[in-house]
Formats: C-alpha cells, sequence, structure tokens
C-alpha cells in the first residue's frame, strides 16, 4: 500500500496535541498555543532568533531537539552571513532534518508540528512544518485537537483576517472559541 506506519502515528500523535494557530497580517503575525493539559506549564510558543518565532504541536522531547537545532542553524548563519536567516531558510533547513529521520531506517519520525512566524521580504509569514518534514505556506492555519474545526473556521472567516494584527487576534479568538464549543 506504500503506508509509513511509523509517520501515521507521528500525525496521529499531533492531533491529540495541544492546540496551536498561526495567522498573518499586514502589520504582524500571531501564533496561539493552548495545552489540553490543565496542569501543564509546558510552553507552546518559542523565539528562535530576534525575528522568528514558533508554536509546537506533539511530542514535547521531539520538539525541544529540534527547537534547539534551529535555534543553532539560525546562530551559525547569522555567523557565517552576517545576517538572520529569513523564516523560509529555517524552515527549509528543519524540514531537511525531520524528513531524514522519516526516511531512515534506523530511527523513527518526530512526532510534531511547527508553525513558524516571522516577517521577510517585507511581509509577515506563518509556514508551517509537519512530521513528514514538508514545508507550507499560510495566512492562517491550526493543528493539534480541534484541528479540523479551527481550520475549517479560519477558512470561511477568512475575509474577516484582512486586517490589523489586533483586530486579527480578536477575530481568531472567537474562532477558537466557536471551535470548542
Amino acid at each position: 500500500e506504500g503506508r509509513l506506519l511509523q509517520a501515521e502515528f507521528a500525525i496521529k500523535s499531533v492531533s491529540e496535541a495541544g492546540t496551536i494557530v498561526g495567522c498573518s497580517f499586514d502589520d504582524g503575525a500571531i501564533l496561539i498555543g493552548i495545552n489540553n493539559v490543565k496542569a501543564s506549564n509546558l510552553e507552546k510558543v518559542y523565539q528562535v532568533n530576534k525575528n522568528t518565532f514558533t508554536a509546537v504541536s506533539g511530542i514535547f522531547s521531539d520538539a525541544l531537539r529540534l527547537l534547539r537545532f534551529s535555534r543553532v542553524k539560525s546562530v551559525q548563519i547569522k555567523e557565517e552571513i552576517g545576517v538572520l536567516p529569513k523564516v523560509s531558510v529555517l524552515c527549509e533547513l528543519l524540514g531537511m532534518e525531520m524528513q531524514y529521520y522519516t526516511q531512515n531506517i534506523r530511527a523513527r519520525p518526530f512526532g510534531v508540528v511547527f508553525l513558524f512566524a516571522g516577517y521577510e521580504e517585507g511581509k509577515f509569514v506563518v509556514q508551517s512544518i509537519d512530521p513528514a518534514g514538508t514545508v507550507n505556506v499560510w495566512k492562517a492555519c491550526c493543528f493539534g485537537s480541534n484541528g479540523d474545526s479551527v481550520n475549517s473556521g479560519l477558512r470561511n472567516n477568512l475575509e474577516t483576517l484582512d486586517c490589523n494584527v489586533d483586530e486579527g487576534l480578536y477575530n481568531t479568538l472567537k474562532i477558537l472559541f466557536r471551535a470548542g464549543e
């Protein structure tokens, strides 16, 4: 059949994890992370470098390892060329690392999804990386528990997200709460 059971397990672990949402606007981008474990103090949103932030959903130990990888790559690029890397460059490098573990017979795929947000080429961007290492660019996207219903709400209300970041945050939170009802 051509199915990769470990990759399917990694994707399933993300769909049962806490919710993360990312949206880009003309004057900013937002990342929202919601833990589904009430007693958890684990963060969902992290700073990679001065211009780039990421939200994670899935297996926390995998997320921390790959977050460290992203930060190290960011510093290496800054030292080599003198400027911080674009969000798209970091996402491609992280995607290649995750893809390697998907194909390596002696390792399992990472069970985590990343949403990166930052500023590049004059605009704010949101990009995702799934457990297989695939990189996608989004206007608005959600992963984790209730991901399907939140994504449906984001798609159906995309015109309400063509606004500034303050109005966009309000509209995104309304969609999140509607999906959770």
